[in-house]
């Protein structure tokens, strides 16, 4: 398979997916992993150019990031308070890489205070939105030998608080408070075999030569452990309502005959939904429980992926491909049941459900010396090909403990053809030597394609003009523009 039927068959299958009507309602959520440190060449060409930064963390590639001493980078993203720093060193001939990455959140602290001739109020919030933070470090053992990783990732989604006191709800005088609180924290810890574990064809030796060194069959071989934490709580004036869960992830992975195949499992254990509530209406009053049971949201995934590239122009110019294809089973499942004053549970609703869906995407990219080992102008782009797939859901209903039970089973193929998506990003990147790289991420391909518009007056600089909006958007408000500086001792 070449470059050019690899562009091809996705223009065309893109093209042919646009007429055909979206059937499919998947569930299955996508792998979870913890983020990895990333370099701006990388978030600029799809992940198909790399540098030190990606590889010396990474469990398939830390090997080979070449140093004397020490390795070091920093970065900071003007948008989203992005901020990276990693640091690598060599000890008795082993490996010791450290990494740390915090994305600020736009944190807003409001107290309120007012009143008339009904009420008064009092408010206060704290919306840490956007804040994560996440942490890496690897231990290899030897040039190419086993390599070890621990990862975390800690996202505090929404965090709030507000009290509105003396609201007059008909006679009563009442004070209303509402408690939110939601964080995800996901643990992964891999082992990687590298040099340790590889396979290889033998050459055939022809007359007078030497046998050749024959093809590679498998190596990288990968295996880890993830587990996902999830809670959230809300509680409110009348009551109360929770979930939480935790996902085992069991994944392997290896490159295998060129291609890059992942295995990954999802597992969820010890899921819990409940809410409590209690109305008072006039002197009556009415607790209503609800709960979730018997939840489950497991997940199979097998991805293959590949990169294909050339050169032109006697290397300033080269061209790189990845078609990735993934196929996932997700299995997903639960039971809603009631209970109304001192009545029993009823449980009225029982739904499982199948997912067999294909997710493909093709990754291009670009990357140019503008200066040769000096300045380099790299650019990228994404194609999201949609969803095909069945999706297979039975349903049980019951309206009561006692009631007529039934059931209905619903089938669905097709192609999800609003899934389909195309990103584009650009950057460059500057050398000072061998040893100090700066690494900018600025979109201007992703803003000229995706964001302009001559309608678009959006933001502070107009709100009106469509031209001094789309200068504004060009170069100031979503450019996203991230520098990140890495040095070599």
């Amino acid at each position: 398979m070449n470059f050019k039927k690899i562009m091809t068959s996705a223009l065309v299958l893109a093209a042919a997916s646009t007429f055909i009507f979206a059937v499919t309602d998947t569930n299955a959520r996508l792998v979870n992993e913890v983020p990895a440190p990333a370099s701006m060449t990388s978030n600029s060409s799809a992940g198909l150019f790399t540098t030190d930064v990606d590889d010396y963390i990474s469990i398939k590639d830390w090997s080979g990031v070449d140093f004397a001493k020490a390795f070091a980078f920093i970065d900071y993203g003007f948008q989203g308070n992005r901020f990276n720093v990693g640091y690598a060193t060599k000890l008795a001939g082993n490996y010791l890489a450290l990494w740390f990455a915090g994305n600020g959140a736009d944190y807003d602290l409001i107290s309120q205070a007012y009143s008339d001739s009904n009420k008064g109020n009092d408010a206060i919030s704290f919306d840490g939105n956007g804040t994560s933070y996440a942490a890496s470090a690897l231990f290899g053992l030897g040039k190419n030998g086993l390599g070890i990783k621990a990862s975390m990732f800690y996202l505090p989604t929404t965090v709030t608080s507000t009290t509105v006191k003396n609201v007059k709800a008909g006679s009563e005088t009442i004070d209303v408070k509402n408690e939110i609180d939601i964080y995800n924290l996901n643990m992964d810890l891999t082992i990687g075999f590298g040099g340790l574990v590889k396979i290889e064809s033998k050459g055939k030796a022809e007359e007078g030569k030497e046998a050749s060194s024959g093809k590679e069959i498998l190596s990288n071989l990968r295996v880890s452990l993830g587990l996902d934490n999830y809670e959230a709580k809300n509680v409110t004036r009348i009551g109360y309502s929770s979930s939480s869960f935790r996902d085992l992830y069991v994944r392997a992975g290896a490159d295998v005959l060129a291609w890059d195949v992942q295995f990954d499992t999802r597992w969820r254990l010890f899921p819990s939904t409940i809410s409590d509530v209690t109305v008072k209406t006039g002197n009556k009053t009415v607790n209503t429980k609800t709960l979730v049971t018997g939840a489950y949201d497991n997940l199979i995934a097998l991805t293959a992926s590949r990169t294909y590239g050339f050169d032109v122009f006697d290397g300033r110019l080269a061209f790189k491909a990845e078609p990735v294809l993934p196929i996932h089973f997700g299995f997903l499942g639960d039971a809603y049941g009631t209970k109304v004053g001192n009545a029993d549970w009823v449980y009225v609703n029982n739904k499982n459900e199948v997912d067999i869906v294909f997710v493909p995407e093709l990754n291009l990219a670009s990357k140019y010396q503008i200066l040769p080992k000096k300045v380099d102008f790299n650019c990228g782009a994404n194609f999201a090909l949609g969803t095909l797939g069945w999706n297979i859901v039975k349903t049980n209903y019951r309206t009561n403990a006692k009631g007529v039970a039934w059931s209905d089973t619903v089938t669905d193929f097709g192609w999800n053809s609003e899934n389909m998506n195309i990103g584009w990003e650009s950057g460059f990147t500057v050398h000072f030597g061998e040893n100090v790289t700066l690494d900018l991420a600025y979109n201007l391909l992703g803003t000229l394609l995706n964001n302009m518009s001559t309608n678009n007056g959006a933001g502070w600089v107009s709100t009106s003009s469509p031209f001094w909006g789309s200068i504004e958007n060009l170069f100031v408000t979503r450019t996203n523009l991230s520098m990140q500086l890495s040095v070599k001792f």
